[in-house]
């Protein structure tokens, strides 16, 4: 009995846990294309896209989007990677992959509410990366100007 309550209690509180994204107001469906229809990758991907945008401009639908596999289920397909420098048996770590369109993001508000295309997110991102860049190649070349070759021929 005690058993029974602390896994009723541990599902409650699992419940409660930020997941990352917001599932309210969210609406999922299961679509298989057939095959024999839609053999092709350009064929199933055009057939999504008009699939989407139907979705999408049905009256009070915010957003339409798709992804292969939804969040916390299992992933569809993954793959390895090697290392350069290991043996071809001594794989990395998998990779697991979810194909998602474009609008998955702002569809369920993954960056909560930050888009990916939002120019203020880019112009700060574009900085940071650069900045890092910069630093990365400035700090070893101040250093070389600085340095008297003589004293460090000597240490070596």
């Amino acid at each position: 009995m005690a058993g029974a309550v602390l896994v009723a209690r541990t599902f409650l509180e699992l419940r409660r846990v930020d997941t990352g994204f917001d599932d309210q107001n969210v609406l999922t469906a299961s679509v298989a294309l057939p095959p024999a229809r839609y053999g092709a990758d350009s064929e199933m991907a055009a057939a999504f896209q008009l699939l989407r945008q139907a979705i999408g401009s049905v009256p009070g639908v915010e957003s339409a989007a798709a992804v292969r596999q939804l969040p916390l289920t299992r992933p569809s397909w993954s793959s390895d990677f090697v290392i350069d420098g290991r043996a071809p048996d001594e794989y990395g770590v998998e990779v697991l992959h979810r194909e998602v369109t474009p609008e998955y993001f702002e569809t369920l508000r993954v960056l909560y509410g930050v888009t990916p295309r939002d120019p203020a997110t880019l112009t700060v991102a574009a900085g940071v990366l650069l900045f890092a860049g910069l630093t990365a190649a400035a700090v070893p070349a101040i250093r070389a100007v600085w340095s008297d070759p003589a004293a460090i021929l000597r240490q070596e």
